[in-house]
């Protein structure tokens, strides 16, 4: 180890001549020992030389307690400090350490062998903690990711040099800003609980701004903050990374664009392939014999379940190019359900299966609800369960109001969902269970059944039925007059 300098601090002859022997007895080649008897004296000498470690007393005639260590801690941050004192005080010297002091150490009861060992021991800790701040500011400066550092006012301290290349901003036109000014999409309350709880805080595609870019072209980035604690548990603000991902956020809008044209621009061919079909089944060409009708019928099936695929990737083009808006408002769900089974009679009728409906007026409170997402929702549903239920079964819908809570289930006599599949069914083109040969899916109807629930502050789960059979649970909040939903 190099030679150590030492700076003690105390005003007691006695105490500082005990120090300087101590030091001295391990030969005139490992300390070097100054001293100055009051606080501000020790500002001074700190301001005008360089030393290894402080010994500091906490009784000085300038300043008492802990006090004392604040005052030359806050001043020089980058010095170890050792306490020795002669208050023999535990919660005293817990405090001291907590703020930052390498050690608390009691005159009269600690040796001289203590003494250097501490001292020792701060110098090379210091050392250890400054070449690992050193490595972490190379990592800072150069990352090939964009990273800012803020203040504990949030203000922006720092930025790295891939920050200003990768999105075209001067750090003259940021630095000093409130990174609340410059992402629009940080939510001050959430940002605030993540960091008061030492976690990370992230935004999804963030628009930029910037002021005085380079390029006109709007940024867009995903975000992720991390606070940045002191050794003491204080924070000093926070390190804000980016993700550019402008090229591929325009590439897949771009695609979901072309894909919802090509989706559209097929749904018009169907529509009118199945106008046909009903036409050949209701003889307006002529009779048609039994092997006739079945082929028809076949194929009207296929068609129909075409549409039905072409009208979900419709609705997910839709929630994710942020095209549905959704319009809330006081609804009954009764004559919803009743117009969707309506509409699924003649299918029942088709394949010889029963609809039992267990709801009755006013048995249901009111939602706060979108009337085309739900009856979007309930279609959805009901259409798994005639699809995926063989002839002759029964499909239900019950329901109950409960605690502040409006719960339906809609449940199918199918073979139900294998358990290894189970975790599929609310993610986008997951299948769940395979049903009859002329059944199509596209993986995506229970994903915007669960979309629909989510922005309606509600939950769909799905429980297998005794035998066979699945059940699909729906809860809602019940309407609360001054409720108010993001959609």
């Amino acid at each position: 180890m190099n030679q150590i300098r030492v700076l003690i601090v105390e005003d007691n002859n006695a105490d500082a001549a005990y120090v300087a022997e101590v030091l001295k007895s391990q030969g005139n080649d490992q300390f070097i020992l100054e001293r100055t008897s009051s606080l501000n004296e020790a500002k001074q000498a700190l301001w005008n030389n360089t030393y290894s470690v402080v010994l500091l007393d906490l009784t000085l005639p300038d300043s008492k307690g802990i006090d004392t260590f604040t005052g030359l801690r806050s001043a020089f941050l980058d010095i170890p400090i050792v306490v020795l004192s002669g208050i023999n005080d535990n919660q005293l010297a817990y405090e001291v350490v907590h703020r930052g002091a390498q050690d608390y150490l009691v005159k009269g009861i600690v040796s001289g062998d203590s003494i250097i060992r501490c001292l020792k021991y701060a110098v090379e800790r210091k050392r250890l903690e400054f070449a690992a701040q050193q490595i972490a500011r190379q990592v800072f400066l150069h990352a090939p990711g964009s990273i800012i550092r803020f203040d504990q006012e949030f203000l922006i301290a720092e930025t790295n040099a891939a920050f200003l290349a990768n999105f075209g901003v001067s750090y003259e036109a940021i630095k000093g800003q409130s990174i609340f000014d410059i992402f629009l999409g940080i939510q001050k309350k959430e940002l605030l609980e993540a960091l008061d709880q030492g976690s990370s805080y992230a935004v999804k595609e963030q628009f930029l701004e910037f002021p005085d870019r380079v390029t006109d072209k709007v940024k867009i980035a995903n975000l992720a903050i991390w606070p940045i604690i002191n050794e003491q548990g204080e924070f000093m603000g926070g390190v804000l990374m980016l993700e550019d991902i402008t090229d591929r956020y325009e590439l897949s809008r771009q695609r979901d664009a072309v894909m919802g044209i090509i989706a559209h621009d097929l749904k018009n061919p169907l529509l009118g392939s199945q106008r046909i079909y009903e036409l050949f089944l209701n003889n307006n060409f002529g009779s048609l014999n039994d092997h006739q009708e079945d082929a028809i019928k076949t194929l009207s099936r296929a068609n129909d379940n075409c549409l039905h695929i072409l009208k979900n990737l419709l609705q997910l083009f839709s929630y994710t190019r942020g095209e549905e808006v959704l319009l809330f408002k006081e609804l009954d769900l009764l004559p919803i359900i009743e117009s969707c089974l309506k509409d699924w009679l003649p299918t029942a009728q088709l394949n010889k299966q029963t609809i039992v409906c267990e709801l009755t007026a006013g048995g249901l409170k009111p939602v706060l609800a979108d009337i085309q997402a739900i009856s979007y929702l309930i279609n959805n549903l009901l259409s798994n369960a005639f699809k995926y239920s063989p002839p002759g079964s029964k499909i239900e819908i019950k329901g109950e109001s409960i605690n502040g809570r409006v719960t339906l289930f809609v449940s199918d006599n199918g073979p139900g969902v294998p358990a290894e599949v189970k975790n599929e069914l609310f993610r986008p083109f997951g299948r769940g269970k395979i049903g009859n040969l002329q059944s199509a899916s596209s993986g995506l109807g229970l994903f915007l059944c669960n979309q629909i629930m989510r922005s309606h502050q509600g939950s769909i789960h799905y429980k297998p039925n005794t035998p066979t059979g699945s059940t699909f649970v729906l809860d809602f909040p019940v309407y609360q007059p001054d409720a108010v939903v993001a959609s």
